[in-house]
This record gives structure tokens, C-alpha cells and sequence, in this order.
């Protein structure tokens, strides 16, 4: 089998579909089966995804399992933002936790994106195009090297048993698509390039020196009252006149949506249901990861306080819960091999209690549900 040599940000599943069209296969679920193992696959776009053993079967071609995050999915730059540690990428790197395809391709809605421009090269260069992991990104609405605004490609998941599309097999897209051009001072042009440079940094300030930065800012522009308050009249009215989507239908309730998440990670960041969005407030605050680098830098020599005034001993307590129920599950696992949910419920009840009220996603991926043909009867 030949294992193609991945492109410049090219993702997995598109590094997959590369793979099917060169070795000639058709049924694309028969290379998920033979690379991710673990029975047989009938679906390509839902299939578990086990880092470990897709690196043992290549024969680390693509590296080690924290490599393969980090160069081909957007987990890798995902964990470097998240405030609870460890990090899902984490557990997803040790095999612990196996995502279907369809989370690492789609960070949100089933749709892709593409820039007509890169399209162009690449068909140019390579003679086949390819997904980037930055276009899928959902604060990305323009291209960071030719600045055109992205094609939105809606994909339907029953299509992708069995198949996953190129952005070369949509040409007629490109002709209802006005790409546009803008000046390099626009907000949204300068946060694509702002997650570009993000992906790119190794060793970006770490998550909570992120969102300490942010609130020490917010508070000396006024935005965040010394309670942990924040005045969301004044902070949605000077950042909602930036945030201009290109091209989207309902442009005000996506920017609503944004600014609702937006406010719940400056004051609780360890239960805010954002990725990059944090990305925008660095934008705005900072105009850029140097800024950011810069502030950081500051506040850890003057000692500002990691977390927004008033939340900070419950957030530190709700992750050093957390951290402590996810190690007692991850022990009992390594100590009883084969152990069943009802085993672990059985001998670490209390763990299990607060692990599926709090973090019910994790557990349910290290432990599944067992499923059982004609109804089922849930327990918990």
C-alpha cells in the first residue's frame, strides 16, 4: 500500500481519501478497518479513531501518536486552549479515548471549507487538492495566505460511509462564490492569521496564563467590574462590530452565539464549550501572539491572580476534583484489565457518580454504555 507523504496543514481524513484514490480502493471503510484495527469498520466518516494503533500500523510514517494530533488534526492546537487539564488530546494521544473521524474532520457543523486560490495551486502542483485544517477552523472565514473569503461545502454524513470528497470534485461552487479581497487591516483577515501563527507556535503561553491575560486586560479597559462581572452591554457593543462573517445567512445570531460563549469562558473558562473562539478576544485585546506573548510575559513577573476575581477558588476546586476522578478511573482501568462500566461503578462509586454528572463525555468514552439489540435499559 503506498502511504502518501501528507501536504502543508492537509488533515487526516483528507490525508485518507488521498490514500484510497491513490492505492485505487473504493470502499473507503476497508482502510479504517486495516489502520484504526478494532474489528471490522462499514463506516469511514464514523469510525474510531485509535491514535496508537493507526501509528503502529504505519509504522510511525506519520509519527508518534502525539505527532499525528498535532500535524494532522486540530486537537493538538484545540488542547494548547483548554484551561481543565489534562487535555482530551491528552488521553486521545494514549489511546484512552478513540473519536470517530467526523470529530477530528469537523470541529463543529458536518461541512467543509475551502480557498479557490489554494484549490488552483495545489491542482497546479500536485494535480489533486486537499482539506486544511485551518480552513475547518470556525473563527477562519478567510484564506491566511491569498486573503479570499472560504467556500462553504455542506457535507451530508450518510455520504461518507464510504467515501470522502476533495475540494477538487467541486468546481461549480467556485462559480457561486464571489471571493473577496480585503484590506489587511480587517479583523477577521487578521484572525485567520492569527490561527495560522497559533498552529504553527510550539509552545504557545500556557491555557490559563491565556485566559489571565485576557481578564487582566478586560478589567483595565473596564469590561470586567472587580467581582469577576462582566458588563456585556459594553463588551458585546465594542467587539460585534468586528466579527463580520462574509457571505453567511443569519450573520447576527452566529455573531450572538459567539458573543454568549465568548462571555462564559472570561468567567468560567473550564466550562465554556469553545475551542478557538478565545482566539478572537487575543485579537482584539492583543492584535496578535506577539501581544500576547507580551502581556504574558508581564503578568507572570507581577503575580496576577490566574483566574477571573470571584470564580477563582471554585474553578481551581472543580478541576482538582475532576483531575483527581479522572485518575482513579484511569488506575482502576490499568489495574483490571477487561473491566466493565458496572465493574468501576461497583468499586469506584464515588469517582463514577461525579464523573457522570460533570464529565459524562469522558467517562462515556473510556467506559461506554453497553449496547444491546431491541431496547435498552439505561441504569445511569
Amino acid at each position: 500500500m503506498i502511504l502518501p507523504k501528507p501536504f502543508s496543514d492537509e488533515s487526516l481524513a483528507s490525508l485518507l481519501a488521498r490514500l484510497c484514490r491513490l492505492n485505487g480502493i473504493s470502499d473507503y471503510g476497508d482502510v479504517v478497518t486495516l489502520l484504526f484495527g478494532h474489528g471490522l469498520h462499514t463506516t469511514f466518516i464514523n469510525a474510531p479513531v485509535d491514535v496508537v494503533e493507526f501509528c503502529v500500523r504505519t509504522k510511525g510514517a506519520y509519527g508518534e501518536p502525539v505527532e499525528v494530533l498535532e500535524n494532522l488534526t486540530w486537537m493538538g492546537a484545540a488542547g494548547r486552549l483548554e484551561v481543565a487539564s489534562p487535555s482530551r488530546g491528552t488521553y486521545v494521544a494514549a489511546g484512552l479515548v478513540k473519536p470517530t473521524l467526523a470529530e477530528m474532520t469537523f470541529p463543529e457543523s458536518v461541512s467543509l471549507r475551502y480557498c479557490p486560490a489554494c484549490r488552483k495551486r495545489d491542482l497546479l502542483g500536485y494535480g489533486m487538492s486537499y482539506w486544511r485544517r485551518q480552513h475547518q477552523i470556525p473563527i477562519v472565514w478567510y484564506c491566511a495566505d491569498h486573503g479570499e473569503s472560504l467556500v462553504k461545502v455542506p457535507m451530508k454524513r450518510a455520504d461518507l460511509h464510504t467515501t470522502f470528497p476533495l475540494p477538487g470534485d467541486f468546481k461549480r461552487l467556485d462559480s457561486a462564490c464571489v471571493a473577496r479581497r480585503h484590506a489587511p487591516g480587517d479583523f477577521m483577515q487578521a484572525v485567520a492569521h492569527l490561527v495560522r501563527d497559533f498552529f504553527a507556535c510550539p509552545a504557545p503561553p500556557s491555557p490559563a496564563l491565556i485566559h489571565a491575560s485576557i481578564v487582566s486586560e478586560l478589567r483595565a479597559r473596564r469590561l470586567l467590574s472587580d467581582r469577576g462581572r462582566l458588563h456585556l452591554s459594553e463588551f458585546s457593543a465594542q467587539l460585534r462590530p468586528l466579527l463580520l462573517i462574509p457571505e453567511v445567512s443569519g450573520t447576527g445570531e452566529v455573531q450572538a452565539k459567539l458573543l454568549k460563549r465568548l462571555s462564559r469562558y472570561v468567567i468560567n473558562p473550564s466550562q465554556a464549550s469553545l475551542t478557538f473562539e478565545a482566539l478572537l478576544l487575543v485579537q482584539w485585546l492583543f492584535g496578535g501572539l506577539a501581544g500576547l506573548k507580551a502581556k504574558c510575559a508581564w503578568l507572570q513577573v507581577i503575580g496576577v491572580p490566574m483566574l477571573a476575581p470571584g470564580r477563582t477558588n471554585d474553578s481551581t476546586e472543580f478541576e482538582l476534583f475532576g483531575a483527581f476522578h479522572r485518575r482513579r478511573c484511569i488506575q482502576f482501568i490499568r489495574e483490571h484489565p477487561g473491566c466493565s462500566r458496572l465493574d468501576f461503578t461497583k468499586f469506584e462509586y464515588r469517582s463514577f457518580r461525579w464523573l457522570l454528572h460533570h464529565d459524562a463525555e469522558w467517562l462515556n468514552g473510556l467506559l461506554p454504555l453497553n449496547s444491546r439489540e431491541g431496547k435498552q435499559l439505561l441504569l445511569f
